[in-house]
């Protein structure tokens, strides 16, 4: 894989001891590359892989002791529901793997590092009555999609003091999709 074209990190600025955030970042530019069914892989990387890597390590620089990392995951990170998955499940398999060893790195500091990791949700990017809206639906427990107030739900707790002893864990919320 060629190395991620991306920006030098931040300069470290003074260290903020200020309680609790989550990460999101745009996605920085990889080399275009393919899988074995010649499928793109540059943006996938770039976005569920590279975008919270760089996020996180941002992050790290200003956070101490009750500081908080929320990486979302998918609720396919370890579950491969059908054909098309591949670069999905890679890549999010990566994000579990990054999760909880940088929640072993800094640890340490105090600074907790989490994962959620959702299933249909009903977003503009998979809205509950797109084209695989009742592929979706089908594989979870509930028959339904779960609503952005879900997932916005579990990061405040994660973020929040009752995650205060949470770390290195991923929380699934995916209406039983892995029941």
């Amino acid at each position: 894989m060629a190395r991620p074209a991306v920006a030098d990190p931040p300069r470290r600025r003074q260290r903020h001891h200020s309680p609790t955030a989550g990460c999101l970042a745009a996605p920085p530019v990889y080399a275009a590359g393919r899988d074995c069914a010649g499928n793109r892989t540059d943006w996938r990387a770039a976005v569920d892989v590279a975008a919270p890597v760089l996020a996180a390590r941002a992050a790290a620089e200003h956070f101490g002791e009750g500081g908080r990392i929320i990486t979302v995951g998918s609720c396919f990170n370890g579950r491969v529901p059908g054909a098309n998955f591949v670069l999905q499940a890679t890549a999010k398999a990566a994000l579990v793997g990054y999760t909880k060893a940088l929640a072993r790195e800094l640890g340490p500091r105090g600074v907790n590092v989490t994962m959620v990791d959702p299933g249909p949700i009903d977003t503009d990017m998979n809205p509950a009555d797109g084209e695989s809206a009742d592929f979706q639906r089908g594989l979870t427990a509930i028959g339904q999609y779960g609503h952005v107030d879900d997932i916005a739900g579990a990061v405040s707790f994660l973020a929040g003091p009752g995650g205060r002893f949470v770390t290195g864990a991923a929380l699934t919320i995916d209406g039983g999709a892995n029941a």
